[in-house]
């Protein structure tokens, strides 16, 4: 090889090097055929389907033309480069017409091309592709010297190619982790937008609306029924869309057996991904051409329907649609399944708590109707006791006397029960009227204390008042009297045969009223739980009631906007205080 030639094939291999990635294989053709003298060349990759010339320099395009018919459409000698393949070694013809070995090869058959060289493209020993130049006058123009210099160009063309398809892999990794990341980042912010309800029309809406336009440009819901399925909730990113979605819901609802890709993964009960949805696709899902119309007018070109199930059971399923072909993949599946996941999830959520809703609002129904037919006989049975006992004679048995006073303290043990169940069925219900009027608590204190009065006696209870001046306030004056009620019963139950005092003073607009027993005490550890429904401080073996008392005296406070807290040391009694907003400074005329 001459000065000039290793010169021609320096600057060459210099070109190549500047060469960016996407160029490089048209760069090393290109220079090769120029310095080795060839009249027309290629680089030709090894896929699947063959040998595939990935880039090539021809002649004239006229020349190009004529390469491609419909007799010979290759455009090169399959034959050498099967053997360059086999050998991995370059092949050179220097008169392939007269070469017995490649008189079967149809390409030279046909063009009768003079010299052919196939040199293979190989770095750290893979096999990259070939570099093949020919030239179809010429006898003997690849040389041992030239040879070697196209050895030296594929070479180095090769580790190029090797460099380039590792950066286009990278890149291809890089942007899927960026999408998975970014899927991931939609994917929890849609979910935490779709946990944030427990009401179920809210979250088929938060669905919906989470998904676009993170997700998809336009989305549907639909749910599984016992008459079939329900499309119930549908979003577009495009507002001017709207009408096309609701003619999408209202004129063609999901049908079972129809080819529509949400009823198809329903049926299948596994995801359906369709990256590239064609005319002919959305013709065969539609009901008829104006379906059609609408669904191509809404861009649908890219479709993932995936089944929402929860808990073994199938609710529904999601649709996401795109405008764009290919914009569902793989990635964009699982996310999509990801996301299917945790919407079921708070669908299921949903309708549980609606469910639990409606169980709640049975039991208080029930309990507000069983309170009322409890208190009737207990009432008339009162009435009776009373009348007997007002009906004795002055020289009846005592032991008559003695039964008919046991039984009234139980009638009336029994109709504070029943009552205590009637008013937590209207508070849970929300069906107490609160009805709001001036109030004097010292006179609710007085007639609370005539009213237990018998039962103080009995118990050795001697009351110690503290009630400081102006004690009026705008409260419900059933409530208040519940308040009382309530905490006299347990100080009664609890502290007997010891003194109970009661506190009321007004501190601002604040109405403070204590009521403080010297009996059991309760634990610290129940002292916040003691306000809640059924719960106790002490063991119910040794106590009646049915652990509602504070938990009315609680509702009621919190209805009047006040707090209510207790202190306790075991064994040392227990004080309850109530803090009422809304008291007077001065008193209404």
């Amino acid at each position: 090889m001459d000065a000039i030639a290793l010169l021609a094939l320096g600057r060459a291999a210099q070109a190549l090097s500047q060469a960016d990635g996407d160029h490089a294989a048209e760069t090393l053709v290109r220079a090769a055929t120029e310095w080795s003298g060839a009249e027309r060349g290629s680089i030709i990759v090894t896929t699947s389907d063959g040998f595939v010339i990935a880039a090539a320099v021809e002649p004239t395009a006229r020349a190009l033309e004529d390469v491609i018919d419909a007799e010979t459409p290759d455009r090169f000698s399959h034959s050498a480069v099967s053997v360059a393949q086999a050998s991995m070694q370059s092949v050179v013809v220097d008169d392939a017409a007269q070469n017995t070995h490649f008189t079967q090869d149809q390409y030279i058959r046909r063009w009768k091309p003079r010299s052919v060289c196939c040199v293979p493209m190989i770095h750290h020993d893979e096999l990259i592709g070939f570099l093949y130049l020919e030239h179809r006058v010429a006898a003997g123009v690849f040389d041992g010297s030239r040879v070697v210099g196209l050895e030296l160009l594929a070479a180095h063309g090769a580790a190029l190619w090797a460099c380039a398809r590792l950066a286009e892999r990278l890149r291809i990794e890089r942007d899927e982790r960026q999408r998975v990341e970014a899927g991931l980042a939609a994917v929890h912010e849609a979910s935490i937008a779709v946990a944030e309800s427990l009401d179920y029309d809210v979250t088929l809406s938060r669905i919906v609306h989470a998904v676009v336009p993170l997700m998809a440009d336009w989305c549907i819901v639909d749910l599984v029924e016992d008459c079939g399925y329900r499309r119930a909730a549908v979003v577009h990113a495009d507002a001017q869309k709207v009408g096309l979605l609701a003619e999408l819901q209202d004129s063609y609802p999901p049908r079972p057996g129809s080819s529509q890709p949400a009823i198809r993964a329903l049926e299948r009960g596994e995801s359906l991904l369709i990256p590239d949805l064609s005319d002919e696709e959305i013709d065969v899902s539609s009901h008829d051409a104006r379906h059609a119309e609408v669904i191509r007018s809404l861009g649908t070109r890219s479709v993932l329907a995936i089944p929402l199930q929860a808990r073994g059971k199938t609710l529904g399923a999601i649709t996401f649609a795109a405008g764009t072909a290919g914009r569902f993949g793989r990635i964009e599946q699982a996310l999509g399944e990801a996301f299917a996941e945790r919407a079921a999830l708070a669908m299921d959520n949903s309708s549980l708590y609606r469910s639990a809703l409606r169980a709640i609002a049975a039991r208080d129904e029930f309990l507000m109707v069983a309170s009322h037919e409890l208190h009737t006989p207990m009432t008339v049975l009162r009435l009776a006791v009373q009348s007997i006992t007002a009906q004795l004679l002055p020289g009846a048995q005592e032991g008559v006397e003695r039964m008919c006073v046991l039984l009234e303290r139980q009638i009336q043990r029994q109709t504070r029960l029943v009552n205590e169940l009637l008013n937590v069925a209207r508070l849970d219900a929300g069906s107490h009227a609160s009805f709001r009027d001036e109030v004097d608590l010292r006179q609710v204190i007085h007639d609370t204390l005539e009213m237990f009065s018998l039962e103080l006696t009995r118990a050795r209870c001697e009351v110690q008042l503290d009630l400081s001046g102006g004690l009026v306030g705008i409260w419900d004056p059933a409530q208040v009297e519940q308040i009382l009620v309530n905490l006299l019963s347990n100080a009664i139950k609890f502290g007997p045969g010891a003194p109970i005092e009661i506190r009321a003073e007004v501190v601002g607009d604040v109405a403070r009223l204590s009521v403080r027993d010297h009996g059991i005490g309760i634990a610290p550890d129940k002292l916040l739980s003691i306000f809640d429904r059924f719960q106790r401080g002490v063991s119910p073996r040794n106590y009646g009631g049915l652990g509602l008392g504070l938990y009315i005296v609680r509702r009621a406070v919190d209805a009047h906007g006040g707090r209510v807290w207790a202190e306790s040391t075991p064994g040392a009694g227990v004080l309850v205080t109530v803090e009422l907003p809304g008291a007077l400074t001065e008193r209404r005329a």
